[in-house]
């Protein structure tokens, strides 16, 4: 009979290494750690280095508002919990890291590059090449 293993996980606030700016406050970086069969492995949160970034951030009268680090959480526990109820029968930490880093991804800002040259292209091509330039 083969012995079945948990994989369990928990996001932290890696208080060893120094504080980082998010939006304006001082806080510790995310991390995720997971566990299966008595191993773990230890990362950055992708969602905190993502929502980090300044586009992520309303600026409404002169104040910079940021995501709730409560709802990162919440993206980051539902990812993992995605890839671990994917992988049930065949978990291993190794196949995780290779999912999180594919489901992980932000598409708009692999996008982004490859659109504003459109609409570069799309604006000089239409007689309006000042609007080109702001972008």
């Amino acid at each position: 009979m083969e012995k079945e293993y948990r994989v369990t996980y928990k996001t932290y606030y890696n208080d060893r290494l120094k504080q980082t700016n998010f939006h304006g406050k001082l806080m510790y970086p995310l991390y995720v750690q997971v566990t299966f069969d008595r191993k773990s492995i230890f990362f950055k949160s992708f969602f905190f280095d993502l929502f980090s970034k300044p586009k992520y951030a309303a600026r409404i009268a002169g104040e910079v508002f940021g995501p709730d680090v409560k709802d990162i959480i919440k993206k980051e526990e539902s990812l993992v919990e995605f890839i671990i109820d994917k992988d049930r029968d065949n978990f291993s930490l190794d196949l995780f890291k290779i999912e999180y880093a594919y489901y992980g991804r932000d598409l708009p800002d692999m996008m982004e590059p490859g659109f504003l040259e459109y609409l570069y292209t799309f604006l000089h091509d239409e007689g309006l090449p000042y609007l080109a330039e702001r972008f």
